[in-house]
């Protein structure tokens, strides 16, 4: 019915398909740098969706901040969204900051009082040194935020639900860098997004919901 209404058949859809499908041949697609080889051997240029899977408290939120601090790093062109529902916006905030600012992710949940390497409990110069490269970094990170090229959402943001996610997709993708940039978003944990409407569904349903959002407003997804 959908054919006859609009007067195509099959041959000319498949037509239609495959001269949209030599314009897109002719776009410049450049490949997703990662800083991790095992991700830019991949090559991914097309809009991707990756999982990670491991058992609890292995490390994949620290891997996964790794990835988009990495991609700000090494791809101008690329804005990040970071959307957490095992973490507070400042747990992501100090991972950010340590990787920037190139020290611990302890020093940078307490620079000024960590009984080690604090600044209050160190040499004059490397104090000054250490608080230099902590403001330093949360100077870029600031910047990157006013930018649009990264968003932080954590667990007390109250973002809970596919309907918020969408709405974070929708708006970024509203402003100028949204518009003209790769886009990627993280969630960390896409088990603990509720349906909005009979309570959280099974985890394979919901990943599959937010990916195809994701996809829906040209994100790559983790």
């Amino acid at each position: 019915k959908k054919m006859k209404n609009e007067n195509k058949d099959s041959k000319d859809m498949c037509l239609e398909s495959f001269e949209e499908y030599d314009e897109k041949k002719k776009e410049k697609k450049e490949p997703m740098y990662f800083g991790f080889p095992f991700l830019n051997n991949l090559h991914m240029k097309k809009l991707s969706n990756i999982v990670l899977l491991s058992k609890p408290n292995s490390g994949k939120t620290i891997l996964q901040i790794n990835i988009a601090h990495s991609v700000l790093k090494n791809s101008q062109d690329t804005s990040v969204i970071y959307f957490s529902r095992d973490d507070s916006f400042e747990t992501v905030m100090d991972g950010f900051i340590a990787l920037e600012a190139k020290t611990t992710r302890k020093f940078a949940e307490d620079h000024y009082h960590d009984e080690k390497t604090g600044i209050y409990n160190s040499g004059l110069q490397e104090a000054k040194d250490k608080e230099r490269a902590y403001k330093a970094a949360k100077d870029r990170i600031k910047k990157w935020i006013k930018e649009d090229r990264l968003l932080i959402f954590g667990l007390e943001n109250g973002l809970s639900t596919l309907a918020d996610f969408e709405k974070v997709l929708k708006d970024h993708s509203a402003t100028p860098f949204g518009q003209n940039s790769t886009k990627m978003i993280f969630v960390d944990s896409s088990s603990k997004i509720s349906s909005g409407q009979t309570g959280v569904k099974e985890m394979a349903v919901v990943s599959r919901s937010v990916k195809s959002l994701a996809l829906s407003y040209g994100y790559h997804a983790f």
